[in-house]
This record gives structure tokens, C-alpha cells and sequence, in this order.
């Protein structure tokens, strides 16, 4: 279907990860289950994930005043980073 991005989320059966317009439930169910939009879900919520570091790393640099102080909590959060997420699996 050629129509604009404004056009294609008023579908019923529109996927906005994928950009994709589906005719009916099963089609777009199939689609929700499918190798392919579950990859592109892992690798959006990585890039999200990949952006929130960057931008708490840039914080940390904004807000210190030498490389030693900056490097010594950059390594602090990224260690409370991976506890967190280490505790994430453990949980579910």
C-alpha cells in the first residue's frame, strides 16, 4: 500500500516497528510471532538501552571536574548497570 507513515498508523493492522500494513488479524498476528519483528524489537530496545548509557556516561563527564573523577563513576555506574540487569534475569 503506498501511503504516508501518518496514513499507515490509521490501519487497523499496522505494525510501527516493522512499517508494515497487514488485511486482516491473522496475517497481522503471524507477523507479531514472526523471527524478523522479534528481532527488530530486541535490536530497538538495545539501541534504547545503547542510547540511555551514552547519555548517562555524558552526564557524568558534563558534571565532574577531572578524567579521574569522571572515569572512577562511569566505572561505578556501569557496574550498578550490569548488577541491575543481573538481577533482571535472575527475577524473571
Amino acid at each position: 500500500m503506498h501511503s504516508t507513515i501518518d496514513e499507515r498508523k490509521q490501519a487497523k493492522y499496522y505494525c510501527e516497528i516493522c512499517d508494515n500494513i497487514f488485511l486482516c488479524s491473522a496475517y497481522y498476528n503471524k507477523h507479531m510471532i514472526g523471527i524478523i519483528h522479534l528481532n527488530k524489537v530486541k535490536v530497538r530496545q538495545s539501541l534504547i538501552e545503547l542510547n540511555q548509557t551514552i547519555d548517562i556516561k555524558n552526564d557524568i563527564i558534563e558534571n565532574t571536574n577531572t578524567v579521574e573523577e569522571s572515569y572512577i563513576k562511569i566505572q561505578n555506574e556501569e557496574q550498578q548497570s550490569y548488577t541491575n540487569r543481573f538481577n533482571y534475569r535472575i527475577k524473571y
